[in-house]
């Protein structure tokens, strides 16, 4: 399977949503769907919105979602030794404080 590369330093949600589309199963491609995507991920050049995770339940069925607040290594480990894709989220703030 050929994997979706991201193009840009900011839109690795839509991306990443792209290849787990494509790992599971959906025909989807960079020129059909990205655009869509981006938009449903609120997606702009400064980054992506923080509240993205609603949207995989919207675009692909049939893949149970669970969101972990800081998993850990085990966690990841056990999910992918169990053939789950994971997708990690993280942000950061420029701003000073």
């Amino acid at each position: 399977m050929r994997w979706i590369a991201q193009r840009n330093g900011h839109s690795c949600v839509p991306i990443a949503f792209l290849n787990l589309m494509k790992w599971n199963g959906q025909k989807v491609s960079y020129k059909s769907d990205y655009a869509r995507l981006y938009d449903l991920c609120k997606c702009t050049p400064a980054g992506g919105a923080g509240k993205w995770y609603h949207i995989p339940e919207q675009l692909v069925q049939g893949v149970t979602f669970e969101d972990i607040t800081r998993p850990t290594y085990a966690q990841i480990k056990n999910a992918a030794l169990a053939g789950s894709a994971i997708i990690m989220r993280s942000g950061f703030s420029t701003e000073r404080q």
